[in-house]
């Protein structure tokens, strides 16, 4: 004998039975694995009772994890907002006034006044000229005179700029010419 007799069914075992032996069990491993229908008899009079086979039943699918933005809101409750009396407001602090709009006060002398607690045209106008006289002594700044500053800022405080303005022409420094 050949060893060509040998090999051309060698070949063809190979080249055709083996690919379509993968093949087979390719496509039964893909198309799942069954089981076989359980048959039980109790007697042999009776007929068989084929029972299904068991399926395994799928796990519960996990609970979704929250969503930020799906947080509920906390529940609002109405609530009274609180009345204010006219005598609370006055303990507030009072918006300040720019007090360099008075003769004879500069930024330095501004900031002298806010650190004493006058910010606003009513304030200096309710203000003693001894107080504000000492406010500049201490500072170094006694040749300053704050005698018109009172009255400047009683019209400043009611809005009555014309006036103001009409007075201030007459000064000379923030003091009577």
């Amino acid at each position: 004998m050949s060893l060509r007799c040998l090999v051309i069914p060698f070949v063809v075992i190979l080249v055709v039975v083996v690919p379509i032996a993968i093949l087979a069990l390719l496509f039964w491993w893909l198309s799942g694995k069954e089981e076989p229908e359980t048959v039980i008899s109790t007697s042999t009079d009776a007929a068989p009772v084929v029972e299904p086979p068991a399926v395994a039943e799928a796990p519960p699918e996990p609970e979704p994890a929250p969503v930020l933005d799906e947080v509920e809101a906390p529940a609002l409750r109405e609530v009274e907002a609180p009345v204010v009396t006219e005598a609370e407001v006055s303990f507030a602090a009072p918006a300040p006034d720019n007090l360099k709009r008075i003769e004879g006060i500069g930024p330095k002398v501004a900031n002298l006044l806010g650190e004493a607690g006058i910010l606003t045209f009513k304030q200096l106008a309710a203000a003693d000229l001894g107080a504000l006289q000492a406010i500049l002594d201490e500072a170094g700044l006694q040749f300053m005179n704050p005698t018109s500053w009172p009255q400047q800022a009683g019209l400043a405080a009611k809005g009555d700029w014309e006036a103001l303005e009409k007075l201030q022409d007459e000064l000379k420094g923030g003091r009577q010419s």
